[in-house]
């Protein structure tokens, strides 16, 4: 993975990316094109739990997955978390699986330890899967995330805009539909349910 402009540091850089995206700018990053067509599905992408254990989303094969960047300081936080959490209590025995992955690149709002994330989340008496703390754009962002972004571009492009970009991937391990950060996760429900209505 390579990308199209460079600064002093990765901060100045997202910083720099950010305000650009925030004006309405659209941003593309380059990716060997090869290597993701080459993936089927999202089956056969790995990462890391809270524990830095590989796991492999084969794991999750069957199910409905909503994979979702996710931030402690931000103000959509405090909206996310409960309904995130409410759709997985809701639809776990029909095979919803929510994948929650904490993310430092927008504006710091991620920076603590994964100790401290997790102390954090209970609070929201949240149940569902966090993997490690990890970037999800740039060169070092995580395949997870390169993968389903290249799949299901948004309106600025192959790019995470912001904290709680949201993708849905269907029981065959297909990327299916991505809601922007302010989308509130109980407005998707219908998407959900149609997807796991397909046995």
């Amino acid at each position: 993975i390579t990308e199209i402009f460079a600064a002093e540091s990765k901060e100045k850089q997202e910083e720099w990316l950010n305000s650009f995206i925030n004006a309405g700018a659209q941003y593309r990053e380059v990716f060997n094109v090869e290597d993701t067509a080459k993936i089927k599905s999202f089956y056969e992408l790995k990462d890391f739990d809270m524990a830095g254990n590989e796991v492999s989303m084969s794991k999750y094969k069957g199910k409905v997955v909503l994979a979702v960047n996710v931030s402690s300081k931000c103000g959509l936080t405090p909206t996310n978390y409960p309904e995130l959490q409410q759709l997985y209590e809701k639809y776990k025995d029909e095979g919803l699986e929510v994948l929650a992955f904490p993310c430092n690149q927008f504006a710091g709002q991620e920076p603590g330890t994964h100790e401290e994330i997790m102390e954090f989340v209970k609070q929201y008496n949240v149940t569902f899967p966090f993997f490690e703390k990890h970037d999800v754009n740039g060169a070092t962002a995580r395949p997870v995330f390169t993968y389903l972004k290249t799949k299901l571009p948004g309106s600025f492009g192959d790019f995470v805009k912001w904290n709680f970009t949201k993708f849905l991937v269907d029981r065959n391990g297909q990327p299916y539909k991505r809601f922007a950060p302010k989308d509130r996760p109980l407005s998707f429900e219908e998407d959900i349910k149609t997807l796991l209505a397909q046995k």
